[in-house]
């Protein structure tokens, strides 16, 4: 999405500089504008006959007392005192303590901004936050196999905080996973979030906490316990899976988001992989023909495509590291067949997959 752009409006350059650098650190998807007062009045005041320059910003935070009485809109009023804190979506007035955190902060405008502007249900993602996409266009290609090695190699060797998605129709994730310990399911999460409206924008208290329905291998890699039969993740509708991703990416528990697409092209999927940051399509030698072409022109509208596509060709016989730079072959591991843990971890593959995740963290 294009970034929101913010104007912060203060008499205070300290407080505007403190603001601004500490909502940019939060979130890639903001962009900050601070002005003293007057100087905000006076472009104001030279806009007359045209819109009002307070639209020419997504979000106008002002600290002045000037528009204590006359705020609303898009503009938030930052007060002195917690205790004047007011989120009214029904009259469009919000104000905020202005010694929030800047983390606090971006939440609220992310939830405001979504209120007064309709659409999908934006979330906070923290600009060291990755999301990476493992897709295909048939089955059989490796696609799960190769999103686990990359979610395990950045686990163990990257120091990152992996949480990994399955949207397949029948999940792989219990071959990984040997011990569902005593968690609700991703069934119960989804019921749980979406069934509760209070979740969505403006009470971010009606998420719920992700520690009773987390499953970990011995890594340090999370997933949600499967559901019995099905998954209903990959059946979410498209606001909802908005909704669902940003209870995950907003959390400040992860910083790794692996999302396995499997050959999902529901809507949920397209909306999954519109968010990633880089998308990986698995296929195997030789598999290129109708069906690809059909799969790719299918995604090729989304914005983005082309540049954020990493080609991964799985089972590689040959040699080279991959066509372009934006390819990357993951060789076969001969006699390992039927060991897959082992392949992701020790067996001749592995340099592929380190090869892998430095091209997806470069991006």
């Amino acid at each position: 999405m294009d970034n929101i752009s913010i104007a912060i409006v203060s008499d205070d350059a300290e407080y505007n500089r403190a603001l601004s650098r500490s909502l940019i650190s939060v979130s890639r998807d903001l962009s900050v504008t601070a002005f003293g007062s007057m100087q905000f009045v006076s472009n104001w005041n030279r806009h007359r006959g045209r819109k009002p320059y307070y639209e020419t910003f997504d979000i106008v935070l002002w600290a002045g007392e000037e528009i204590r009485d006359a705020y609303g809109d898009n503009i938030l009023f930052l007060t002195d005192r917690e205790s004047d804190e007011e989120i009214d979506y029904t009259n469009n007035r919000f104000s905020l303590y202005k010694y929030r955190s800047g983390r606090s902060i971006a939440k609220a405008i992310f939830d405001i901004y979504s209120h007064l502007f309709g659409g999908r249900v934006l979330k906070m993602k923290d600009k060291d936050m990755r999301i990476v996409a493992f897709a295909s266009f048939i089955g059989g290609s490796g696609c799960t196999t190769a999103a686990m090695a990359a979610a395990r190699e950045l686990c163990r060797f990257r120091s990152r905080r992996v949480l990994y998605l399955s949207l397949e129709d029948v999940e792989s994730t219990e071959d990984y996973f040997t011990e569902m310990q005593d968690r609700g399911s991703i069934g119960e999460y989804l019921y749980r979030l979406l069934g509760d409206r209070s979740a969505l924008p403006g009470n971010r208290e009606g998420v719920p906490i992700l520690d009773g329905f987390l499953i970990k291998d011995k890594f340090g890699l999370e997933a949600f316990r499967p559901t019995g039969a099905g998954n209903p993740l990959r059946e979410l509708e498209e606001e909802e899976m908005d909704c669902f991703l940003g209870a995950v990416t907003g959390c400040g528990r992860f910083d790794t988001i692996i999302i396995d697409m499997g050959s999902c092209i529901t809507g949920a999927g397209i909306r999954a992989m519109e968010e990633a940051d880089s998308i990986c399509i698995v296929e195997t030698p030789g598999s290129s023909g109708t069906r690809r072409e059909k799969y790719k022109s299918r995604l090729a509208g989304m914005p983005d495509f082309e540049a954020k596509t990493v080609e991964v060709v799985n089972m590689w016989e040959g040699s080279g590291t991959g066509e372009n730079a934006n390819s990357i072959c993951i060789r076969r591991a001969a006699g390992e067949a039927g060991r897959r843990e082992e392949i992701l971890l020790e067996g001749t593959i592995q340099k592929d997959i380190e090869g892998l995740v430095d091209l997806l963290l470069a991006r």
